[in-house]
Order: structure tokens, then C-alpha cells, then sequence
């Protein structure tokens, strides 16, 4: 994996980059890789997709609250996948 102080690669967007052979490179600190923060991007990107699709999603649910049943799931979930990306990330570099 290509160590991120060196990379040079033309497709950051939004602080993480898509490697030109598949692997995302963290390239801000990890303290944005926390499930909490991964919690709160899935959910407001779902929010913006989901008309596109044809779905309204409910009321109660457009404003993320991470104490709710619902974000401390979708935190829960997130936690479980940041996990596996930071021992993917471990692992190969």
C-alpha cells in the first residue's frame, strides 16, 4: 500500500483517496474514521440518495441523533466496519 505522506494520487475527494488499484488510503487522521463519524455520513448521505430511489425515508429519522435507537445501531454497524478496515489497513501495509 502506498504510504499516504508520499501519495500523489489525483482523485482525493473529501480527505480519502481511491487508490488507483482499489485500496482507500486514509489521508486525514483517524480520528474521522471513528464509527460515530461514519455514523453520521451514512446516515446523511442515505437521507440525500434515498429520493433518487424513490424512497422517502420517515420524519422522525432525517436528523441523525447518535442516542437514538436507530443511530446507536447504525453506529454499532459502522464501528464493526471501520474495525475491519483499520486491520485490512494493518494488514497490508
Amino acid at each position: 500500500m502506498t504510504d499516504p505522506r508520499q501519495h500523489n494520487c489525483a482523485h482525493i475527494d473529501d480527505g480519502w483517496c481511491l487508490d488507483c488499484v482499489g485500496q482507500f488510503i486514509p489521508m486525514r487522521s483517524t480520528g474521522q474514521m471513528s464509527p460515530e463519524y461514519w455514523a453520521g455520513r451514512f446516515h446523511d448521505t442515505y437521507e440525500r440518495l434515498a429520493p433518487d430511489f424513490g424512497y422517502e425515508t420517515r420524519d422522525d429519522t432525517k436528523t441523525f441523533d447518535p442516542t437514538s435507537p436507530n443511530g446507536r445501531l447504525m453506529t454499532r454497524v459502522c464501528e464493526v466496519l471501520v474495525d475491519e478496515i483499520r486491520r485490512t489497513i494493518e494488514r497490508e501495509s
